[in-house]
């Protein structure tokens, strides 16, 4: 039997017009497991492949990580993270210099000027960086290749506790004091703490001496600007990493992209059209060197990492329409709380997305984008029916609620019209052409990256153990239901693999959750939302923000009260944010949920279990079970 016709968990097919899920496979028979009903199937192993080419089975959907190589990075250590994601900023800065042979010398310029603008103190020699550029060639350009996916280097050995609390301690209450003592004094002071200690323990349970090149990296690792500000203040610290200095012209397509969110000035109604819903939020990336729009998410919810995650989704797939979309190498964003997520800076780091921050209330350091709402406003939105303007003296004596006519699904319609057929079209003040001739001239050389959607839905997913009840699993409240689980669930038992899996859930869609099997850890299975109409397309973020203020136990409402439910909140929310400042109605309702919040100071050695690879969890779990979160690279 080929490859290709080899079954997977998680899988569905179609078998005498009913839909089944792949649910388990052993030696003998592959066991499916009905959709909509309860029924199960049972195919020989032997004979899946000729059931498919035969037409007896028809292939309705993938298992959600086949052909993606995010399953394979799962086992990645911190460290190993660390690298991996060195290794990808370096390939994605400077990969397209090499490409057009600028030499040798010069280019080890470029590597030295990198590593200070990351502040990486042992930059990659030439050979290895040429090295880097092969793997990453070799493999269609894919950073996730790049992964070093061994347990170790073989260099290193692993540092006692003991040596590991001695070198933070001195980290904490002597290099970050004002006095600022060098990483050498501080490093000679931890390896004498050290042999003191050594001095009265016996010979056989002596504690290791990092090495300097262990400590300088432990150091190196610090966010910069939290040393900054311990070592020189705050005012330092912020003069020092002040966004400003950092502008430079572009020269390529996705050099810089700026991203920010924005309340529309038009009235939504509902679908059947009865009633206004309220005034809907975009969110929206522009590429400076085209100022073209490269990704957008247009909804009711208001800002938050959900929504920029979103956008950052639509502008990296490769399975799209849509012209001028491609990877950032740099994005420019607010210092507001809504681009404060872990989860947005682990797709950062994974894709070598360099996330920059603004200085806070400080528009002028992201001027494309503003000038482009403005513009959106002037040549579209206040040209609609239902817009209320820019404000009650400029709209006059127009009724805004009599006259909106739009749904939110038309009024994404338009909007994507407008940008790809208008705006992109129209000559640009500033560069002298439209954008488009700008990315269409320039895609030719400097093509930015894409990415499969598979691998983009996959990585950085945030995961929870949770245990497998009545073929469902749950989380904040929510559940989700498939007809693999309960047989995966009785399978672990068996094995001894534990009463609780791994779910993986997508911070911008509770629509569906992946399942680990834990008996065989690269396979995913998919459980569907149990309440449709209030989870699909629900973000956590407007989840916990609904529940907070509706303080309700939505579980004893009938389904059709879910939708209700959320649309009574974006109706008061859009009612709100109609206020003069929309930022301060938003600021209060966040208030409602602290671990939304900017993040604590970091750890300088995590101490983190093999198999959990995670980082300090953004996430309040109310559940009963357990309360471990994690992200699946």
């Amino acid at each position: 039997m080929s490859q290709a016709h080899s079954p997977k968990i998680g899988a569905r097919y179609f078998l005498n017009g009913s839909q089944y899920e792949v649910a388990g496979v052993d030696a003998e028979y592959v066991t499916l497991r009905g959709i909509n009903t309860k029924t199960n199937r049972y195919i020989q192993v032997a004979k899946f492949g000729d059931s498919l080419n035969s037409g007896v089975l028809k292939l309705s959907l993938s298992a959600p990580a086949e052909g993606s190589e995010v399953p394979q990075i799962l086992g990645l250590s911190d460290k190993q993270r660390k690298l991996y994601e060195r290794k990808v900023a370096y390939v994605l800065k400077l990969g397209k210099l090499a490409q057009n042979s600028i030499g040798k010398h010069a280019l080890v310029d470029q590597i030295i000027e990198f590593a200070k603008s990351i502040q990486d103190p042992v930059p990659p020699s030439y050979e290895t960086f040429m090295r880097w550029m092969r793997e990453y060639y070799r493999a269609g350009a894919n950073p996730l290749k790049l992964t070093d996916k061994r347990k170790g280097t073989g260099r290193h050995k692993r540092l006692d506790s003991e040596s590991i609390e001695i070198m933070n301690d001195y980290i904490k209450t002597e290099f970050l004091k004002d006095t600022r003592p060098s990483v050498q004094l501080v490093y000679d002071l931890v390896s004498a703490q050290i042999a003191v200690n050594n001095q009265k323990r016996p010979v056989d349970r002596q504690i290791a001496i990092p090495s300097r090149a262990t400590f300088y990296r432990v150091v190196a690792a610090l966010a910069p600007y939290y040393v900054d500000k311990k070592r020189e203040g705050k005012y330092a610290a912020n003069k020092n990493h002040k966004y400003g200095k950092e502008i430079h012209k572009t020269s390529r397509l996705c050099e810089r992209v700026e991203v920010d969110s924005h309340l529309m000035d038009v009235l939504i109604v509902t679908d059947d059209r009865k009633s206004v819903v309220g005034r809907p939020w975009l969110c929206a990336m522009i590429d400076v060197d085209s100022r073209c729009i490269i990704g957008w998410e247009l909804s009711f919810a208001p800002p938050s990492a959900a929504k920029v995650l979103r956008a950052l989704r639509f502008a990296m797939a490769s399975e799209t329409d849509w012209e001028t979309a491609g990877a950032p190498e740099e994005l420019v964003l607010d210092n507001g709380t809504e681009f404060r997520n872990y989860v947005l800076q682990l797709v950062a780091g994974t894709y070598g997305v360099q996330l920059r921050y603004v200085s806070p209330r400080s528009p002028d350091q992201k001027p494309h984008i503003e000038r482009f709402f403005g513009t959106l406003n002037t040549q579209f939105v206040h040209l609609m029916p239902g817009t209320v303007r820019s404000s009650p003296s400029d709209r006059g004596d127009y009724d805004s609620k009599f006259n909106a006519t739009f749904t939110l699904t038309e009024l994404r319609e338009k909007f994507s019209f407008w940008v790809r057929e208008i705006y992109h079209e129209t000559k640009h003040q500033s560069l002298g052409i439209a954008p488009i001739d700008v990315w269409r001239r320039k895609f030719k050389y400097y093509p930015p990256n894409r990415y499969p959607k598979v691998d983009l839905d996959l990585t950085c997913r945030p995961f929870v153990y949770r245990t497998v009840s009545g073929g469902r699993v749950s989380f904040e409240r929510l559940q989700w239901s498939s007809p693999s689980l309960s047989s995966m669930a009785a399978r672990a038992q068996q094995m001894g693999a534990g009463d609780k899996v791994k779910v993986y859930y997508d911070e911008t869609d509770l629509g569906f959750v992946l399942v680990e099997d834990p008996t065989d850890r690269s396979s995913l299975i998919r459980a569907d939302a149990v309440s449709p109409a209030y989870q699909e397309g629900l973000s956590l973020y407007e989840h916990k923000l609904i529940m907070r203020k509706k303080k309700l136990d939505y579980r004893n409402l009938p389904d059709v009260g879910f939708s209700q439910v959320r649309l009574d909140f974006y109706r008061e929310l859009s009612k709100l944010a109609s206020s003069a400042n929309v930022r301060k109605v938003i600021a209060r309702l966040q208030k409602a949920i602290p671990e939304l919040d900017e993040q604590s100071e970091p750890l300088f050695i995590p101490e983190t279990p093999a198999d959990k690879h995670s980082v300090p969890s953004a996430q309040n779990n109310e559940d009963d079970e357990g309360d471990y979160v994690g992200y699946l690279v």
